[in-house]
C-alpha cells in the first residue's frame, strides 16, 4: 500500500509533468511554421491548441499531486525525486525531440541517478499529523 501511495503522490506527478512538457514542446514546435508572404500575419496562439491545453492540464495536475505529496512526506526525502524530470528530459530530448545532447549532459544524468540511489536508501518517514 505504501508503494502505491508513493507512486501516486511522488512518481506520478513527475511522470505527468515530464509528459506535459514534451507534449507542450511538441505542440509549440508543430505550430511554428515558417512565415511566408502568402501567410496571414496573425496566427492563433500555440497555447490554444488542444495538445497544448492537454499538456498544461497534465503539468497542473502533476503540480497539485505534488502539493499533496509534500503534505504526506518529508520534503528532504521527496524533493530529490523531482530530478527524475531532468533525467527524462535529457534522454527524451534526444530520442523524442531529436535534439543534440552532449556527453556532459549524460554524465550529469549519471550523477543525478547516483544521488537518487543514495537518497532512496536513506531513512525517512512520512509526515506525522500533530494532534491539537
Amino acid at each position: 500500500m505504501k508503494i502505491i501511495r508513493f507512486f501516486c503522490l511522488v512518481l506520478l506527478p513527475v511522470l505527468m509533468t515530464t509528459s506535459g512538457e514534451f507534449l507542450l514542446k511538441h505542440s509549440i514546435n508543430a505550430h511554428q511554421a515558417p512565415q511566408t508572404i502568402s501567410q496571414p500575419q496573425h496566427q492563433p496562439s500555440p497555447l490554444r491548441q488542444p495538445k497544448a491545453i492537454f499538456a498544461i492540464t497534465l503539468i497542473t495536475a502533476g503540480g497539485i499531486l505534488w502539493l499533496v505529496a509534500m503534505s504526506k512526506y518529508e520534503l528532504s526525502f521527496i524533493y530529490p525525486y523531482l530530478s527524475i524530470n531532468y533525467i527524462s528530459i535529457v534522454i527524451g530530448s534526444q530520442w523524442v525531440l531529436h535534439e543534440s545532447v552532449g556527453w556532459t549532459r549524460y554524465a550529469s544524468v549519471i550523477f543525478i541517478v547516483i544521488g537518487l540511489l543514495l537518497i532512496s536508501r536513506s531513512p525517512h518517514s512520512e509526515v506525522q499529523k500533530k494532534e491539537p
